[in-house]
């Protein structure tokens, strides 16, 4: 029996990490698949523009630091539509968003880039930086 003990110590922290990173993982797999129908969820917003899809909740933390990104690149022109995954969860769902934030690029009906997770605040700045300079 105590033998078991340090298993069960070494299997919790796995199983908080599978937990953690599964959601990330299916998310960032919509890359490059065919976006589903948009109707009712980009009203106004230009055929011919990518648009910016960014899933949010208002109570989660990590999206509120990357709202300002996110209305800077609304600032800069691109057409960014904020989906509120509490109230509207089907588009979420349509879209295989499984974990906030998340910003979904997409371009002639398909999702062309899919950024989640930790890493969207750094991947905005970088974009930002890379717009500034140009």
């Amino acid at each position: 029996m105590l033998k078991l003990i340090p298993l069960f110590i070494l299997a919790i922290p796995a199983l908080l990490a599978l937990g953690y990173w599964t959601p990330i993982w299916l998310t960032r797999r919509r890359a490059g698949k065919p976006a589903p129908e948009l109707s009712g969820l980009l009203e106004g917003v230009p055929q011919d523009r990518p648009a910016w899809l960014f899933f949010h909740n208002p109570a989660c933390g990590r999206c509120r630091r990357v709202m300002p990104a996110v209305e800077k690149l609304r600032a800069c022109g691109d057409c960014v539509v904020g989906v509120d995954v509490t109230k509207f969860q089907e588009p979420a769902k349509r879209f295989g968003v499984r974990a906030i934030p998340a910003l979904l690029v997409v371009d002639r009906g398909l999702i062309a880039t899919v950024l989640v997770g930790p890493w969207l605040l750094d991947t905005l700045a970088k974009m930002l930086a890379q717009r500034s300079a140009s």
